[in-house]
C-alpha cells in the first residue's frame, strides 16, 4: 500500500495511466490467444502433413491415402495463410499502439525496470535524476538524463523538458545546467526560491547558479523528489565508444533502498547537529521554509529554555510541522485563494511538561485586509485552533480536495 506522503505522486501516477488507457485498444488480448493456438495447431498439422507427402504417405498407406494427404496440406495451408492475413492488420495495430505508449512514456520520463536498467548501461558518463519515493513500487520509475551542453528545465509549461503539474510547481520552476558531464549547477526561478530545495535547503546566496555533486537531493515542489547520480563525479571507470574498459567498472544505478524516502518528510528537511552550542547555527537551517523562518525570535528563546536533548527533539518537530504548514498553505491559496486564510505555528508556553508535541499549537487565521510578509498593514483573526496531530488529519483530508480539484 502506497505510504500517506506520497499519495499525490502515486495519484499522479495513476492518472497518467489512466490517460493511457484512452489510447484506442485492438482486438482483445484473449481473442489473439485464441487465434495463436489455431495457428499453432495448423503449424502442427502442416508439418505432419509434408512429412508424410515427402515419404509418399504413412507407411503401409495405399496411394489413394497419400493423394487424400496432398488434398489436406493444401487445404491446411490455405486455411493458414487466410488466418495470417485477417490476424495481420490486427498485429499491426497493436505493434502501433505499442509504440504510441512507448512514446508516451518516454515524453513522461515513465520507465519500467528492464527499460531503465537497459538505459544505464548504454549511457553511463551521462548524469540522471531519478525518482524517489515513500512507496518502494514508485521508486526509481522516472528516468530523467541530463544532456552535456543542454539547459533541463522543470516546469507546469508545456515544453519543459522535466513537465510537472502538482502542488508548489511553477510554469518555470528550474533549470538544470549539464556542463561537461562532471560540473552540474542549478538555477532557480525568482518565484521559486522555496520551491526548490537540495538536501532539504537552499543558498545563502539565492542569485546565480548553485552547484550540484553527486547524490544531491532535489525536491522539486511538493510533486516531486529527485535523486541526481553524477557517474564522472563519483569517481568510477567509463565504457568508451569501442566498448573498451577505460578505469574500473561502470557504476552501478541506485538500489531502491537508496531511492526510498523511509522517513517522509523528515527526509527532505536539513538535519541540524545534536550539540548546537549557539542558536545561529540553526538560523540556516530555517531558511527553507517560509513558516520556519518567521519563527526565528520565538525559537531562540526556547532555545535558551529548553535542555539540548530536548531543544533538538522539539527543533525537528517544529522542522517537520513548518513543512506541513506550508504545505497546506499552498494548497489554500491553490483551491481557495478567496478565503484570505493562513496556517500558523503557536507555542503553548508550558514547556517543561510533556513531549514536543505538546508545545505545539496550529492556528487558522483569516486575513481580511493583506496577509503576513506583505509590505501593508493586515488584520487577522483566528478562526480556529487544531493540536499538532488533529492538524495532520486535516491536512489529509485538504490533500484529497486538492486531488479532486485537479483532476477536475
Amino acid at each position: 500500500t502506497p505510504g500517506a506522503g506520497s499519495a499525490e505522486e502515486s495519484a499522479s501516477t495513476l492518472r497518467f495511466a489512466e490517460s493511457l488507457r484512452q489510447l484506442p485498444r485492438g482486438a482483445p488480448a484473449t481473442q489473439f490467444g485464441v487465434w495463436q493456438e489455431v495457428s499453432a495447431a495448423l503449424a502442427e498439422d502442416l508439418a505432419r502433413l509434408r512429412a508424410q507427402v515427402s515419404r509418399g504417405g504413412a507407411p503401409g498407406a495405399p496411394i489413394a491415402a497419400t493423394g487424400h494427404s496432398a488434398r489436406e496440406l493444401i487445404r491446411a495451408q490455405r486455411l493458414l495463410e487466410e488466418l495470417q492475413r485477417l490476424q495481420r492488420p490486427q498485429l499491426e495495430e497493436q505493434e502501433t499502439l505499442a509504440r504510441w505508449r512507448e512514446e508516451a512514456l518516454e515524453e513522461q520520463g515513465l520507465l519500467t525496470l528492464a527499460a531503465t536498467q537497459k538505459a544505464l548501461e548504454t549511457e553511463q558518463v551521462t548524469p540522471y535524476l531519478m525518482n524517489m519515493s515513500e512507496d518502494p513500487i514508485l521508486t526509481g520509475r522516472l528516468l530523467y538524463y541530463l544532456r552535456v551542453g543542454d539547459a533541463t528545465t522543470v516546469g507546469s509549461a508545456p515544453g519543459s523538458t522535466v513537465f510537472l503539474d502538482g502542488l508548489g510547481v511553477l510554469p518555470n520552476l528550474c533549470t538544470v545546467i549539464n556542463k561537461d558531464n562532471v560540473c552540474i549547477s542549478l538555477q532557480r526561478h525568482e518565484d521559486a526560491l522555496r520551491l526548490v530545495l537540495v538536501n532539504g535547503e537552499i543558498p545563502l546566496n539565492l542569485t546565480g547558479e548553485q552547484d550540484l555533486t553527486h547524490g544531491d537531493r532535489l525536491c522539486l515542489g511538493r510533486a516531486l523528489v529527485m535523486l541526481l547520480q553524477v557517474p564522472m563525479q563519483a569517481h568510477v571507470g567509463t565504457i568508451n565508444e569501442d566498448d573498451e574498459e577505460q578505469f574500473g567498472n561502470a557504476m552501478e544505478p541506485p538500489s531502491c533502498d537508496e531511492l526510498l524516502l523511509r522517513q517522509g518528510v523528515a527526509d527532505l528537511m536539513p538535519r541540524p547537529p545534536k550539540h548546537v552550542d549557539a542558536f545561529n547555527q540553526l538560523r540556516p537551517l530555517m531558511r527553507h521554509s517560509e513558516s520556519l523562518s518567521e519563527l526565528q525570535l520565538y525559537m531562540e528563546d526556547l532555545h535558551c529554555k529548553l535542555e539540548p536533548p530536548r531543544s533538538y527533539a522539539f527543533f525537528r518537530l517544529l522542522q517537520e510541522a513548518c513543512c506541513l504548514i506550508d504545505e497546506a498553505n499552498l494548497i489554500t491559496r491553490e483551491v481557495r485563494p478567496e478565503n484570505q486564510l493562513n496556517f500558523e505555528v503557536e507555542f503553548v508556553w508550558d514547556i517543561y511538561r510533556g513531549s514536543a508535541e505538546d508545545i505545539l499549537m496550529i492556528r487558522a487565521m483569516w486575513y481580511p485586509r493583506g496577509r503576513p510578509g506583505e509590505s501593508e498593514p493586515c488584520t487577522a483573526e483566528v478562526v480556529h485552533y487544531w493540536a499538532y496531530s488533529k492538524f495532520r488529519e486535516r491536512l489529509e483530508m485538504m490533500r484529497d480536495v486538492y486531488d479532486q480539484v485537479k483532476r477536475e
